[in-house]
């Protein structure tokens, strides 16, 4: 892409037309306390469902497990923006917290990474977020399709 990368602009944009949006910017203090509730949710629900049915169980993951993973991913995408806590350190272990039941230790390297997509978001060779052409072929020539996709990013996401 040519275009210059969106949330800079975007940003100075709408506060030119909503100065007051300034005063809601910075960390929020509250996300430590959702963070340790939805890790705690996650090995309470572990526990809780030691004895379950297997149709009960599948349910549970489907539906409490996998929103609280989400929302975990999402926190650690905030706290990789340092948006936990003032203090950098702060942020990077409320992360790792975040990442515990998630089971594959990423909060730390993901940042850079994040951070490299904002900077050269767009840029065909420096965006790590767009795959690269070997992995859009293997993507795109595979017979699984979304779901072959889905584990490949996964993948992918992993050994970056």
């Amino acid at each position: 892409s040519q275009e210059d990368e969106p949330h800079a602009a975007r940003k100075q944009a709408i506060l030119k037309a909503h100065p007051e949006i300034k005063d809601l910017m910075g960390p929020e203090w509250r996300t430590k306390y959702m963070v340790a509730g939805t890790v705690s949710l996650q090995v309470f629900m572990a526990w809780l469902t030691l004895s379950w049915s297997w149709l009960a169980y599948i349910a549970a993951v489907y539906v409490v497990g996998a929103t609280a993973n989400h929302s975990l991913f999402l926190a650690i995408h905030e706290l990789s923006h340092n948006l936990g806590s003032k203090s950098i350190s702060q942020n990077k272990l409320i992360a790792m917290v975040a990442n515990f039941p998630i089971c594959i230790a990423y909060s730390i390297t993901f940042k850079p990474y994040h951070m490299d997509h904002h900077r050269y978001q767009g840029d065909d060779d420096l965006d790590t977020d767009i795959p690269t052409v070997w992995e859009g072929k293997l993507i795109t020539l595979s017979s699984m399709g979304y779901a072959d996709h889905c584990l490949r990013k996964a993948l992918f996401m992993l050994c970056q």
